[in-house]
């Protein structure tokens, strides 16, 4: 609000009655009363459905930079700091989810060009080959077959130029929020296939913690009971299991 006040300091009353009056009555005049065809009902439900899908993925990305942040971290080095032996698992893990990336890829670069083309060329010619053709009389004097008009404050060039650089950074943000969430499902598949592998590994572990940190060679948990530090190493290493657990949730 404070920003608001300093921008407007040096206007005066009819200025600021001015501009709310502009943004106020413009849509009004702009609008256009929708048809009572279910058809057409249904297309202007569809397309502010698909407006509100690119607002709720653009604006929460901006608003949650930290947390898209450590996600990227998350997938590209991982949310455990294991032994070198259950690390070199990841790699194999990893391996599979290469594959899986590689027909993603593949299948988006067949899917979204192709869609494109059927979108914007076979309605064209469904129209060009139609032999007869069928008019409509709408009751508010609108024909809804024709692309709506709309006020832009630049040249018409602009414009087509605007709409040719939105459109493709619009597809650009759908597919990589389609990748990220892809890749964040295969982060959490492989951790949580890692946590359990780790699980299982736990004696193993907890015998290469003791022996790393006493330099010595250990090779059974039987006296574990009586071994303090041995019970350290092992509480130690469950420790760590927890953390990736949390890290994980999070």
């Amino acid at each position: 609000m404070k920003y608001i006040e300093k921008l407007c300091a040096e206007d005066g009353d009819i200025v600021e009655k001015t501009l709310f009056n502009e943004y106020w009555y413009l849509p009004r005049i702009s609008a256009i009363k929708i048809s009572d065809d279910i058809a057409e009902m249904i297309k202007s439900i569809h397309y502010a459905f698909c407006l509100f899908i690119i607002l709720c993925i653009i604006i929460p990305h901006n608003i949650n930079r930290i947390i898209i942040a450590r996600i990227h971290r998350a997938i590209a080095y991982g949310l455990s700091s294991y032994d070198e032996e259950t690390e070199s698992i990841r790699i194999v893990l990893k391996s599979d989810i290469k594959k899986k990336k590689r027909l993603l890829i593949i299948l988006i670069s067949i899917f979204y060009p192709t869609i494109t083309v059927l979108i914007s060329f076979c309605k064209t010619l469904d129209i060009n080959n139609t032999s007869e053709i069928e008019i409509h009389h709408h009751r508010n004097g609108v024909s809804y077959d024709l692309p709506l008009t709309q006020w832009i404050p630049f040249g018409e060039r602009f414009a087509f130029i605007l709409q040719l650089v939105i459109l493709p950074l619009n597809h650009s943000t759908v597919i990589c929020t389609e990748l990220m969430y892809f890749m964040v499902s295969l982060t959490v598949w492989l951790e949580l296939k890692l946590l359990g592998i780790s699980l299982q590994r736990l004696p193993e572990r907890t015998l290469n913690l003791y022996n790393f940190k006493h330099n010595e060679k250990f090779y059974n948990l039987e006296t574990i009971n009586v071994n303090e530090d041995l019970r350290n190493c092992y509480r130690e290493c469950l420790k760590q299991n927890v953390i990736h657990h949390q890290k994980i949730v999070r």
